[in-house]
């Protein structure tokens, strides 16, 4: 009989210190805020932003304006007509530093391009042995872009020409790369959304 009054003191005894080893009191209040910590170090200076975007208007090149090839021009570039526009933001600081992306596109001529649609430059278009080459350049001191046109087998007129409009978009200090897409790998209407230009 004591030898069962034993066990069962034992098992009682091992019951309540395994239940009050396993419950847990009420939480108590939160302690007071710590202080501050120190201000980390500041990260490098991130590459100047590609603000200040200047475009263009659309602009008809007009049949008078495309000169026949001399290789006296500056910028002839081998060109069979050259047309030069005026364009007073291209300065030596974009052409060292930015990038200058020109479009054009057909108003109704028979180039080879579907009317209205946008095109940029160079653009090639191939028609059996014809091969009309459209293209820029710019001269060294800047204020100006010659568009290009080149066919040594059969060339348009200058008729033809006269329906090609053209623009351009100046992106001044820009650095591709990074987590933006570089502007001359952009479609023409991804560009006009990223920098604010109206279509």
């Amino acid at each position: 009989m004591k030898k069962y009054k034993l066990l069962s003191l034992f098992i009682v005894s091992v019951t309540i210190l395994t239940s009050s080893c396993q419950k847990e009191g009420p939480q108590g209040p939160a302690g007071p805020q710590g202080t501050t910590g120190p201000a980390g170090q500041q990260g490098a200076t991130g590459p100047a932003g590609t603000t200040n975007v200047i475009y263009s208007s659309w602009q008809l090149s007009g049949s008078s304006n495309w000169i026949f090839n001399s290789f006296t021009l500056s910028g002839s570039q081998d060109a069979v007509y050259m047309y030069n526009r005026p364009a007073s933001g291209i300065t030596s600081t974009v052409i060292s530093q930015g990038m200058v992306i020109c479009f054009m596109r057909n108003t109704g001529g028979p180039i080879g391009l579907q009317t209205s649609y946008v095109a940029q430059l160079p653009y090639t278009y191939i028609s059996g042995n014809t091969v009309d080459h459209y293209d820029f350049t710019i001269p060294p001191a800047g204020g100006q872009i010659y568009f290009l046109y080149k066919n040594t087998i059969s060339p348009l007129t200058t008729s033809a020409l006269g329906f090609i409009e053209y623009r351009y978009v100046i992106i001044p200090g820009s650095i591709p790369g990074g987590r933006m897409k570089d502007p001359q790998a952009m479609t023409y209407h991804e560009l006009c959304r990223t920098y604010g230009i109206p279509e």
